[in-house]
């Protein structure tokens, strides 16, 4: 099986080199559609796919503040995250986050950086590590103001002080204070929303020093903080949030103003990205772009169909003589299959070359937004895999049909020079041109 597999490998081979102008337009077609399908398919997987960075990502859940007015799903305040920090029956881990835009000077030079506010077991929740030095850890965020630390990611390391490694253990001056620069974050580190990944990342007890006049820590009022969690072994997120009402309940009596009728919603991670409410639109919105770039790829594997057909007319002599020395219709199937099959692997790796230039356009495209953001769907190994089954299925779309159709001629018009393949074969011709037109 595997010598007759290679022969049909080299047949295919030498028949898709004497024809290189077809074989380039095929190719050609196929890795437009496929790259389309691929970029695409990395959009899709960055946002609901794309496990959270750090160790702990199957564990990880999502914790939501629910207001008295319906709005479900809210950010957290920092003191209510504190209220539920002590709930060490519910939680092994709990860690808060919020975006805080900062200035970053060197002499008379200014740059305006994306931060993130962090409370001290954030980077431990999430289970990931510094590449060098370490993360803020739970003493930085223990008292207001007296850790200046900073950790940088490792895109803004590499870009803003040349990946210098030396780097850890001095001061950086950021809103006109020292900072001593604690750790660099590992490159896999993207943040924890899409599209958003910050520069440099401080204890949230250095509110004071790196946003000024918020105030957030203060106001139970506020809802800016991010909120997840790693539950306490043996707990779902079901019961975890059933626990949590009596806690709702209390801070609900206590604070009436803020926090009146509130109820907290715990939800896996996985689940509910890249927003709860939004989630089920999101899913609809991308399956729609995906159902578009999948029909341009049938589209494209009509047209090679038609072309593999007019292609097998020019070959019917050929397989007629291959037919009266006794091949089986069998063995001329898996040959022509090969070809298109051929075809498709090509297409396929070129698709997959199209799919990172594409990558690399966005990661460059910069929205006017006042805070930067960062496109990044690089094909990884997920992305790979879909886009063998997009080649090798493809291979299989286009060539089967025009494969069991050039295998079956008559054999004497097949070895007349003059033969013109047929009714059927027309038809099935205009047919595949109709269902083109008509996608």
């Amino acid at each position: 099986m595997w010598r007759d597999l290679a022969q049909d490998g080299k047949q295919a081979l030498r028949m898709l080199v004497k024809s290189p102008g077809f074989t380039l337009v095929a190719v050609l077609s196929l890795a437009l559609a496929i790259g389309a399908n691929a970029t695409l398919f990395g959009l899709v997987d960055r946002v609901l796919l794309k496990p959270m960075p750090g160790e702990r990502h199957g564990e990880l859940v999502s914790v939501f503040n629910s207001e008295s007015d319906g709005a479900r799903y809210g950010a957290m305040s920092y003191l209510g995250y504190k209220d539920m920090a002590l709930r060490k029956d519910v939680f092994a881990h709990l860690g808060v986050q919020t975006l805080a835009p900062m200035l970053l000077t060197e002499g008379d030079r200014g740059e305006r950086v994306l931060g993130m506010l962090v409370s001290g077991d954030w980077f431990g929740t999430l289970g990931v590590r510094a590449q060098y030095g370490r993360t803020i850890q739970p003493a930085d965020d223990a008292k207001p103001g007296a850790s200046p630390v900073v950790v940088l990611s490792h895109g803004f390391w590499t870009r803003r002080f040349a990946a210098d490694p030396t780097l850890v253990g001095r001061t950086v001056r950021i809103n006109g204070h020292a900072w001593t620069v604690a750790g660099v974050l590992p490159k896999s580190f993207n943040g924890v929303l899409f599209g958003i990944t910050p520069d440099v990342c401080v204890p949230t007890a250095m509110e004071a020093w790196a946003q000024p006049g918020r105030g957030e820590l203060d106001n139970r009022g506020g809802r800016s903080f991010m909120t997840y969690g790693i539950l306490q072994p043996g707990l779902t997120p079901a019961k975890a949030e059933a626990m949590l009402v009596p806690l709702a309940r209390e801070l609900g009596a206590r604070y009436p103003r803020t926090d009146s009728a509130r109820t907290f919603s715990v939800l896996a991670e996985a689940t509910s990205r890249p927003f709860p409410t939004a989630r089920p639109a999101v899913v609809a919105f991308l399956a729609l772009l995906q159902g578009i770039t999948l029909l341009v790829l049938v589209v494209a594997c009509v047209n090679l169909a038609g072309l593999l057909l007019a292609r097998a007319t020019v070959r019917r002599r050929e397989i007629g003589v291959r037919l009266a020395l006794g091949a089986s219709r069998g063995r001329l199937v898996r040959m022509l299959l090969a070809e298109s099959l051929l075809l498709g692997a090509l297409g396929g790796l070129l698709g997959f070359a199209l799919a990172h230039v594409g990558a690399g356009l966005l990661l460059r495209f910069q929205p006017p937004l006042p805070i930067p953001v960062s496109l990044d769907i690089t094909p990884n190994l997920r992305v790979a895999i879909f886009t063998t089954i997009l080649a090798m299925g493809a291979g299989v779309l286009f060539g089967l049909l025009p494969a069991l159709q050039a295998s079956s001629p008559s054999l004497l018009p097949a070895l007349r020079e003059d033969g013109n393949g047929g009714r059927q074969r027309t038809r099935l011709r205009a047919s595949l041109v109709i269902t083109q037109v008509a996608l």
